[in-house]
């Protein structure tokens, strides 16, 4: 299983991820943007302007990939995301989902 960290401002992934979760609101509803778009929400309510949180994806060889978002400095969990990068799945799958 592949890892990559990277840190971001806390103010920074609240606003991305508050623009992604008015987007998957204007998706088709299927299982994956509803599980999707509740786990974004929960992390929203966990992540803290002022804080720096440190970004760990891990790649396990499937089709999906999970990102945990810890604070930094202190490693606490302040939430996680199961995603399926567009790259790692065919057109046809991508489409399903």
């Amino acid at each position: 299983m592949e890892e990559e960290q990277n840190q971001v401002p806390g103010e920074r992934l609240l606003e991305i991820y508050a623009r992604r979760v008015a987007h998957l609101e204007e998706k088709m509803a299927t299982e994956y943007v509803a599980q999707l778009r509740l786990e974004i929400g929960e992390l929203l309510t966990h992540l803290n302007a002022s804080e720096a949180v440190r970004l760990v994806n891990l790649t396990p060889p499937v089709e999906h990939q999970f990102t945990l978002f810890l604070s930094h400095p202190g490693g606490a969990l302040r939430g996680c995301l199961k995603t399926v990068p567009q790259a790692r799945v065919g057109a046809e799958r991508w489409r399903e989902l």
